[in-house]
Formats: C-alpha cells, sequence, structure tokens
C-alpha cells in the first residue's frame, strides 16, 4: 500500500479517499502527493549568491580568451585549469593498481580514519610533538574546511567558556556566516594596516591592542598561513607576541 505522510487538509472524497474533493465542481481530482502546494515551502527565500563563486561562475561565462579567473584560491596550469599535483596523481595510481578486495569500504568510527589522523597529525605537528602530548592532542575527521570549521566553533560554543569570537577583520566570508550560525557573537579584530594599501602589511599593534581587550577567554580564530584573502601572514616574532597576549587573556586560539 502506498502510503505517504503528508500533512494536508484538502477535503477528500468520501467514497474515494484517494481523490480530492473539487469544491466548484464537486469532481474527484486524483491525490498527487508530488504536486500537492504545500505552506511549509512557501516562505523560503533563496540565499545570496556567494561573491567568490560569482566570480568563478561570471569567468565561466566570459567569451574572452585573455580571462583570467582570480575567484576560488587553487593551484592552476597554463591552461587555467586546476592543477593536479604529483602526489595526488601517483596515490589515485596507487589505488587503481590495489586489488579491489583491499579497499576499505567499512563505517568508519565517529572521529574518522585512525591511520589517516594520526598521519594527519604527523603532517600537522611532527611526530616528536605528537608523542610527547599523548592523549592531549586528539583529531576528528571533517567534511572539507567548511565542515572542520563549522563542528569546531560548534564545539567551541558548547564549551560555554564565551560567547565571544574573533575573526580578522579581513577573512573568509564563510566564518563569519559559521560563527552566527553557532549563536556565537562575532567580533573583529584589525589584521591589514588600512593605510598602506598598494603594500599589504600587517597591523600587528592594531591586531594585539584588540585582542587584548577582547574578554578574558574569548575565541580567536587565526589564519595559520596563507591568510584569506590577502595573504600577508605574521612573522614569526609577531606570532610569539600574538601567542602571549593570547595567553596572556585566556584566548582560545582556533586556527
Amino acid at each position: 500500500m502506498y502510503a505517504p505522510i503528508i500533512v494536508d487538509d484538502s477535503p477528500r472524497s468520501v467514497a474515494h479517499p484517494h481523490l480530492y474533493l473539487d469544491e466548484e465542481t464537486s469532481q474527484g481530482i486524483p491525490f498527487n502527493p508530488f504536486t500537492k502546494k504545500s505552506t511549509a515551502w512557501s516562505n523560503i527565500t533563496s540565499a545570496p549568491e556567494d561573491a567568490v563563486f560569482k566570480v568563478s561562475r561570471l569567468y565561466k561565462e566570459c567569451n574572452d580568451p585573455k580571462k583570467v579567473d582570480l575567484g576560488i584560491g587553487a593551484y592552476r596550469g597554463e591552461d587555467g585549469k586546476p592543477l593536479v599535483l604529483d602526489a595526488v596523481a601517483k596515490a589515485k595510481g596507487k589505488l587503481a593498481s590495489m586489488p579491489t578486495q583491499k579497499w576499505t569500504h567499512e563505517y568508519q568510527p565517529i572521529t574518522g580514519h585512525s591511520e589517516f589522523l594520526a598521519a594527519a597529525q604527523n603532517l600537522a605537528f611532527g611526530k616528536e610533538i605528537r608523542f610527547s602530548l599523548g592523549g592531549r592532542l586528539t583529531g576528528l575527521q571533517t567534511l572539507s574546511g567548511t565542515g572542520a570549521c563549522r563542528l569546531g566553533i560548534e564545539f567551541v560554543r558548547q564549551l560555554g567558556q564565551s560567547n565571544a569570537i574573533y575573526l580578522p577583520k579581513q577573512t573568509w566570508a564563510n566564518h563569519t556566516a559559521i560563527g552566527k550560525a553557532a549563536q556565537l557573537e562575532v567580533m573583529e579584530y584589525r589584521y591589514i594596516d588600512e593605510s598602506k594599501v598598494e603594500t599589504p602589511q600587517l597591523d600587528i599593534e592594531g591586531m594585539l591592542n584588540d585582542l587584548n581587550s577582547a574578554p578574558v577567554g574569548a575565541t580567536v580564530l587565526l589564519h595559520l598561513c596563507a591568510h584569506n584573502p590577502t595573504g600577508v601572514d605574521p612573522t614569526i616574532d609577531q606570532w610569539k607576541r600574538i601567542a602571549e597576549v593570547c595567553a596572556s587573556r585566556d584566548l582560545l586560539p582556533f586556527v
């Protein structure tokens, strides 16, 4: 028996409940759950187009042979297409030559593939630091960088240490949306020295002043390298100063 779960209060035929009753003609109309309109969706509006992806869309629609895509950041070849790194090509080659019965298609634990997580920690921190930290270092496999930020910031909210998260004034647009979606108070700290537009530099003094004014325990989102979208990164000495302020204010770095 076909029994779709659909909330609907339209009048039905008593003799034939599978038919709608047309109130004007009293004629039965076949019930089709896929064409019946629902008020549940009537107030949904389209989200605004992402600015970065809009650039990529306009690039694809442009017919100028000299066009250059300055939208999504990715390594590209001379043809403008994403560059497949040699390491990626070799890895795919190994997978293709691997006997199919050696592939792992089992469900993974909630935290992800343990061997992958260990390799990722070795790459990010180095084996010596990883082993020295022991159980203090943990990892979680996520779907993409956006997924990692979403889960991480949601976890920060649940910690309840502070309801504020500080983002650089120039940052990836999704960071603000993710912070708001997690119901955190999204604040800004100065990042680029806006008095030096032609030669972008870090406004380290403005940044430190803003972080020193942040409430104790607030979360601070920091771009570890290749700052998006400016490409301006702190020097080693500047990172040390940033770390000192975070420690003195008990700020939680979200890197």
